[in-house]
């Protein structure tokens, strides 16, 4: 058996769970990935996983124009996979049957876009029969109408000794408010808000300055998640399943953010896994807060496993 797994390359979110999934499934089939190399080589990937060294994104307009020209590149490609496990761009559907969908949600549903085509996918999705799954927490209702299957996480819990920082980070995707939070996070940090508790940022916000103040660049890696007492993120399902794992209490900051975010968000909240914010100063406040609360970093951990 020979399977193609191809994760949308918004965010790292997606390309996670495409390499943990290519990491179980190498044990019993062929695996090719189709993802940015670049990007794979921050994760932990199989050598015997093929890799193909494509950007799998769709580009969205206003206008309702719709650009996916990654999925010409399969029209013709022969039938040598045996199913192509899509995260979560259902547009292959176009040329292909044999497929598994991972979505929590569909970016036109999201957008509220009325081209045509989407209407034309989730026809084919339906009338086909193709799998379509996603997590038991975060996928959203109206994928439940297909042949769906609720997951969990992907991974198991993760006892963490030595929770010693705060995570502040807001993905690898395009978010407008970024410049605003960096001129707020500077004067915080210059003004030791921090309290010399060790802090990984986002590289978007990273200063080589701050390394003084105890402020290091966030690489994403194990060890790095394996420190973090608290996270102040922008909560994509990726990273937010990271903290988790982890009992990492999730405090979300979703200002100006896309719908997504804004359910993740409250479904954090409604089974008390984290708290949600719309005030950047006020998340600040409260990150510093919680981290040396013991009492309520025992609460999440609890609720997480």
């Amino acid at each position: 058996m020979h399977i193609a797994l191809i994760p949308s390359g918004n965010g790292l979110g997606h390309l996670r769970r495409a390499i943990l999934l290519s990491n179980f499934l190498i044990k019993f089939s062929k695996v090719t990935l189709f993802a940015k190399k670049k990007k794979i080589f921050l994760f932990k990937l199989n050598n015997k996983v093929k890799i193909k060294n494509l950007s799998i994104k769709s580009i969205f307009s206003k206008s309702d124009i719709y650009k996916n020209s990654w999925v010409k590149k399969f029209k013709n490609r022969d039938n040598k996979y045996n199913f192509y496990f899509l995260d979560n761009f259902p547009d292959l559907i176009r040329y292909k049957k044999n497929l598994i969908i991972f979505a929590n949600f569909f970016w036109h549903r999201e957008l509220n876009l009325r081209n045509k085509q989407f209407i034309e996918y989730e026809k084919k999705i339906y009338n086909n029969k193709i799998i379509t799954m996603g997590n038991y927490l975060f996928q959203k209702k109206y994928i439940d109408k297909f042949n769906n299957f609720k997951i969990p996480f992907f991974g198991s819990y993760k006892k963490s000794l030595k929770k010693t920082s705060i995570l502040i980070s807001f993905g690898t995707a395009y978010y407008k408010d970024i410049k605003r939070i960096k001129k707020k996070l500077d004067l915080m940090i210059k003004k030791h808000k921090f309290s010399n508790v060790p802090i990984y940022l986002d590289p978007k916000l990273y200063n080589k300055s701050y390394k003084k103040y105890k402020i290091y660049k966030a690489n994403y890696s194990r060890k790095m998640y394996d420190s973090v007492r608290v996270a102040l993120i922008k909560p994509g399902l990726g990273t937010t399943e990271e903290c988790l794992q982890r009992g990492i209490p999730v405090l979300s900051y979703v200002k100006n953010t896309f719908g997504e975010f804004k359910f993740n968000s409250n479904i954090l909240v409604l089974n008390k896994l984290g708290y949600k914010f719309n005030n950047f100063e006020s998340a600040i406040n409260f990150s510093m807060k919680i981290f040396k609360d013991k009492s309520k970093i025992k609460f999440f951990e609890k609720n997480c496993k």
